[in-house]
């Protein structure tokens, strides 16, 4: 599921594992409102992309990311609570 204000850039894969978890058996991400997610990134498995995060170009995410986070790798580096895309202007 994608969400509103959500923007993908080129080369993005969002897909789902072949098996998935207790809550999310379909094994597809969720990515909520006004997540970025750069060029070349990878989002995989029942993951939450929290809203207002950030996935820099090239990240391959498998855990789930908390509102307002920053994720950049490879390997990736997940910083919790930094802002919300809102606090930019």
């Amino acid at each position: 599921k994608i969400c509103r204000d959500v923007v993908l850039f080129h080369g993005v894969t969002v897909g789902k594992r072949l098996s998935g978890s207790k809550e999310r058996p379909d094994g597809m991400p969720v990515i909520e409102e006004g997540v970025l997610v750069g060029a070349g990134a990878v989002v995989l498995g029942p993951v939450t992309v929290g809203a207002g995060s950030i996935i820099g170009a090239n990240t391959v995410v498998t855990k789930d990311v908390p509102p307002g986070s920053i994720v950049t790798g490879p390997p990736p580096v997940y910083r919790t609570g930094a802002f919300l895309r809102s606090d930019l202007g």
